[in-house]
């Protein structure tokens, strides 16, 4: 007798939950939690550069202005 797709799914999801609680208590951290803070950490590093690269834009832009404006 084939499983249902949603009793394959709550199986999948049961043996997921086992593996994240078995690397915790093997790793002494919970994995999940900081692959997700690493992540929020490369999104803000992401966030900073392009903030950076802007201004630098910006500033290259007005050197440019001056550049023509004494020439």
């Amino acid at each position: 007798m084939a499983m249902a797709d949603e009793d394959i799914l709550q199986v999948l999801a049961d043996r997921a939950v086992t593996l994240e609680r078995l690397l915790e208590r093997h790793l002494g951290f919970d994995l999940l939690a900081r692959f997700e803070a690493l992540l929020d950490d490369g999104i803000a590093v992401r966030d900073e550069a392009g903030d950076l690269l802007r201004r630098m834009e910006g500033t290259i832009m007005d050197l440019e202005d001056d550049a023509r404006i004494a020439a």
